[in-house]
C-alpha cells in the first residue's frame, strides 16, 4: 500500500532567487518570475492577494481526455487556461499514453499505472513546469500524477 503524502503547488527550482517588484497600488512587493513582464508578476500578486489563482492539478485520469483538473471546476480543457497548441498538443500526447497502460487489458487485474515508464514522469515534470509557466499569471498547479509514482513513496 502507498503511503499518503500532500502533493504540492509546483515551485520553479529558482524561484528563491528571484527578484521582487513593487505594486504601485499597494506598495507590496511580487516576486518577479524571469519570463514574467513585471506588469505580470503584479498582476499574479494581486489575483493570489484576493484568492483569485485558480489551482490547476495535471494528472491523467479517467473521465476526461485532457489531463488538466481545477480543483474547484473540475475537468479544463487547455484553451480555457490560454495555453499554447504545442503545449497542448504535449498534454494531449502524454495523456494518451497513460491511457494506453491504463487501459490495457492485461493490467485488468492490478494497478496499471505501476507500469508506466519513467520517460513518462520525467515528460511530467517538463510539463509541469511549462504549464506553470503558461499560466502563471492565472493558476498554481499541482503535479498531481506524482502519485502514481511507486518510486517516490
Amino acid at each position: 500500500m502507498r503511503s499518503k503524502r500532500k502533493l504540492n503547488i509546483y515551485r520553479f527550482p529558482d524561484e528563491a532567487g528571484w527578484e521582487s517588484v513593487e505594486d504601485p497600488v499597494t506598495h507590496l512587493l511580487a516576486p518577479l518570475a524571469p519570463f514574467a513582464t513585471k506588469m505580470q508578476a503584479i498582476d499574479r500578486a494581486r489575483r493570489h492577494a484576493h484568492q483569485e489563482l485558480r489551482t490547476v492539478n495535471l494528472t491523467a485520469a479517467h473521465g476526461h481526455f485532457w489531463p488538466l483538473w481545477d480543483i474547484e471546476s473540475g475537468p479544463v480543457e487547455p484553451a480555457q487556461l490560454g495555453l499554447s497548441v504545442g503545449l497542448a498538443q504535449r498534454l494531449r500526447k502524454w495523456s494518451d499514453d497513460w491511457f494506453a497502460i491504463a487501459d490495457d487489458p492485461k493490467y485488468a487485474d492490478e494497478d496499471a499505472t505501476t507500469h508506466l515508464p519513467r520517460q513518462w514522469f520525467a515528460e511530467g515534470e517538463e510539463l509541469t513546469h511549462d504549464l506553470a509557466v503558461e499560466c502563471w499569471t492565472t493558476a498554481d498547479v499541482v503535479p498531481l500524477f506524482r502519485r502514481y509514482d511507486s518510486a517516490s513513496y
